[in-house]
C-alpha cells in the first residue's frame, strides 16, 4: 500500500512510538497489553470481514499528526469535513474548498473540450468515526461521483 500511495500510513515511516512498540513486541507482550491485543483483534476482524468494524467502513486513519501537524497535513490542504461532530476529537476547524465542478470531457475537432457536469464537491475528505485518539476517513460520496475515484484510492 504504501508503494501506490506513500500518504497512505505515516506511522510506519515517521518513528511513531506506539507502531514501533506494537511491531517489536512478541505475542506474549500483545496479550498481555489490552490495548495492543484489542488493536491485533480489530485487524484480524477485519482482514476476515468478522464482527462490527468500529472505523465504520473507513479506508483512512489519522492520529494525534493530525493535530499537531495541522497546518501542514494532506487533508486539511485536500479539504475535509466530519461526518458527525463528536469525531472533533482534537477540537480542530474543518476545511473545504470553494465548490470545485468537474466535467465530462470529449475531443471535437482534434481539441479536448468539456461536454456535460459529471460532479461537485468541496471537500476530498469525511470523517466515519472516531475512537480514542484516532480520527477513521473515507472518501465524500459526491467527491468519488466528480472524480470518478474508487472509495478505497
Amino acid at each position: 500500500m504504501l508503494t501506490a500511495d506513500p500518504n497512505y500510513t505515516y506511522a510506519v515511516k515517521d518513528g511513531n512510538v506506539r507502531y514501533g512498540q506494537f511491531m517489536a513486541a512478541s505475542e506474549t507482550t500483545i496479550d498481555a497489553d489490552p490495548g495492543m491485543k484489542l488493536a491485533r483483534q480489530a485487524a484480524e476482524n477485519a482482514l476476515a470481514q468478522l464482527g462490527p468494524d468500529p472505523s465504520k467502513g473507513a479506508y483512512w486513519w489519522d492520529g494525534k499528526d493530525f493535530k499537531t501537524n495541522y497546518k501542514n497535513h494532506p487533508k486539511v490542504r485536500d479539504g475535509f469535513r466530519f461526518g458527525d461532530p463528536s469525531h472533533n476529537i482534537f477540537d480542530v476547524k474543518e476545511t473545504s474548498n470553494e465548490e470545485v465542478v468537474t466535467y465530462w470531457t470529449a475531443m471535437k475537432k482534434g481539441v479536448l473540450v468539456n461536454t456535460r457536469e459529471r460532479g461537485r464537491y468541496t471537500a476530498v475528505w469525511v470523517s466515519t468515526a472516531a475512537h480514542g485518539s484516532t480520527i477513521f476517513w473515507n472518501h465524500p460520496h459526491d467527491y468519488i461521483t466528480a472524480t470518478g475515484g474508487k472509495a478505497y484510492r
